[in-house]
């Protein structure tokens, strides 16, 4: 049918932009499709919960949410 000869051509044209992309570019489109989360991010909430340890912030838990949050988003771009 039409509309599938249609999506067939921007399928076809979507690949030929993706193979252009450098291989590092590829990995992360590749990883954030599949839904797994990035190797920094065990580090970095890691070192965040050791931060919290030792400064025992007192915060409301919407203020803690937000904070958390900070750290996942510097890490995790698609979030």
């Amino acid at each position: 049918t039409a509309i599938g000869a249609r999506g067939a051509s921007e399928r076809a044209a979507w690949e030929e932009r993706f193979a252009k992309l450098s291989g590092a570019k590829q990995a992360e489109f590749e990883r954030i499709m599949a839904g797994t989360p990035p190797k920094k991010l065990v580090p970095a909430l890691t070192a965040y919960r050791k931060t919290l340890s030792e400064t025992k912030p007192k915060v409301a838990t919407r203020k803690a949410s937000e904070m958390v949050l900070e750290v996942v988003n510097e890490v995790m771009p698609e979030t």
